[in-house]
C-alpha cells in the first residue's frame, strides 16, 4: 500500500467557515485511488451502494476514460478495490467520489501575475474562495498532495466535492498551474445534500474533473489549450471558468457557454495579469497590463 499521511487543519475565519485536510500519498495511480476511497468511506461513510449507476453510461464512461484519461482508469480501478469490486463490473461508476455538492458551487477570484510583474521574478497564480457563512454548514477542502510513479507528473491540488478529481485550484510538477471558479451566480444556489448520490448520465470530464486532467496530462499553455477544446465535458454543480498559467510565464482564460457550448480562450500573451470572478456576464474576466 502507498505511503499514506493524512493531516488535519481548521481554519475558521469570519465570514468563511472552512476546514482543509490534508492527504499526502506516495504511490501508484492504483494507489491513490484506493487512499481517497479509504477517505470517504471513513471519513464521510460512503457504501458501495453509493457507486451504483446506469450499467450503459458505466460502460460508455468506462471506455471513454479508457481512450482518453489512462491516468483516471488506474484511480479508478484503486477505488474498485478499496470496495472489493470488479473494475469491469457495469453496475458501478467509479469515476467520482462526491461527498458535498455544494462546495463544488465555490465562487470568488482568481488572479494571475506575470513574472515581470512579480517582486520574485516568478509567475504566480492565486484563487480566493467566497464561502457563504449564512448556509449553516462548513464547506471542507482538501489538499491532496500526490507524488505517483505512474503518471507523468505529481501534483498538489485542493479539491472539494469530488474526492477523486475535484480539483479547484493546482500546479503540477511541470509547473503549470490552474485555478477554476464557479461561474456568475451558480455558487449562489442551494444544492440539494442528497444529489450527491445522484447517477452521473453524461459521457466526458464534468467541470472539476477538466481541471484534474489539464493537471495530470499537460505541461504547458499550448497543450492545456489544445486539451481543454479536445475535451468532451458536462456540468455537474456549476459551470465554470478557468484560469490556467505554465512556467514560462504565460496564461490563458477559458470558460465553455452553457447554451451554445461555445468555447472562449482569452490569452494573457505573457504579458498581462489575469482575473476570473464569478461575478455576473459583465465582468467574467479581466486583462491588464502594469506600467
Amino acid at each position: 500500500m502507498a505511503g499514506v499521511r493524512f493531516d488535519e487543519n481548521v481554519l475558521c475565519r469570519p465570514g468563511m467557515p472552512a476546514v482543509v485536510h490534508h492527504l499526502k500519498v506516495n504511490g501508484t495511480n492504483l494507489e491513490v485511488g484506493r487512499a481517497v476511497a479509504e477517505l470517504a468511506v471513513a471519513r464521510y461513510g460512503f457504501r458501495v451502494e453509493d457507486l451504483i449507476s446506469d450499467a450503459r453510461y458505466v460502460r460508455a464512461r468506462r471506455a471513454y476514460f479508457r481512450h482518453s484519461y489512462p491516468v483516471q482508469v488506474r484511480r479508478m480501478q484503486g477505488v474498485a478495490r478499496a470496495f472489493a469490486l470488479r473494475y469491469d463490473d457495469d453496475r458501478f461508476d467509479l469515476s467520482s467520489l462526491r461527498v458535498d455538492r455544494r462546495a463544488a458551487r465555490l465562487g470568488g477570484m482568481s488572479i494571475y501575475t506575470p513574472p515581470w510583474a512579480s517582486p520574485s521574478g516568478h509567475g504566480s497564480l492565486s484563487r480566493w474562495a467566497h464561502v457563504d457563512a449564512g448556509s449553516g454548514a462548513e464547506i471542507e477542502l482538501y489538499v491532496m498532495e500526490w507524488r505517483s510513479a505512474g503518471s507523468p507528473s505529481g501534483s498538489i491540488a485542493v479539491h472539494v466535492d469530488d474526492l477523486l478529481s475535484g480539483a479547484i485550484l493546482g500546479v503540477n510538477a511541470a509547473g503549470l498551474a490552474a485555478s477554476a471558479i464557479a461561474d456568475g451566480g451558480a455558487q449562489s444556489s442551494t444544492a440539494d445534500q442528497e444529489s450527491r448520490w445522484r447517477p452521473v448520465l453524461a459521457i466526458g470530464l464534468d467541470e472539476l474533473q477538466l481541471m484534474r486532467f489539464v493537471l495530470d496530462t499537460c505541461s504547458t499553455v499550448d497543450e492545456a489549450q489544445a486539451t481543454l477544446l479536445a475535451t468532451r465535458d458536462f456540468t455537474v454543480a456549476a459551470p465554470m471558468r478557468y484560469l490556467v498559467a505554465d512556467a514560462d510565464g504565460r496564461s490563458f482564460v477559458y470558460r465553455t457557454l452553457p447554451d451554445t457550448r461555445t468555447q472562449l480562450i482569452v490569452d494573457g500573451g505573457g504579458e498581462d495579469c489575469q482575473v476570473v470572478t464569478s461575478l455576473g456576464e459583465e465582468s467574467p474576466h479581466t486583462n491588464w497590463t502594469l506600467r
